[in-house]
């Protein structure tokens, strides 16, 4: 679980750095940070996929994942024989 400031920080810059869109922001009377609005519209940009789709450490762990599913299903099979 991430602090509420943290989340906001994270939500912040992905939205100006054009990860994601339908994102606004508001000044909260006793907080030093602005805390965003998710709007209903909110989405994951072209400029967000393009990112996740190049990403080599999301690229390493989808590789992982799908190698972890292989390992698991062939002891599956091993133990049922």
């Amino acid at each position: 679980e991430i602090n509420e400031r943290y989340h906001s920080m994270i939500i912040k810059t992905l939205y100006e750095s054009g990860y994601i869109d339908g994102v606004c922001f508001a000044h909260v009377i006793g907080q030093n940070y602005e805390q965003p609005k998710i709007n209903r519209d909110i989405c994951i940009t072209l400029k967000g996929i393009e990112y996740l789709t190049d990403n080599s450490f999301i690229q390493r762990a989808a590789k992982f994942v799908k190698q972890a599913k292989v390992v698991l299903l062939s002891l599956q099979i091993t133990a049922f024989a």
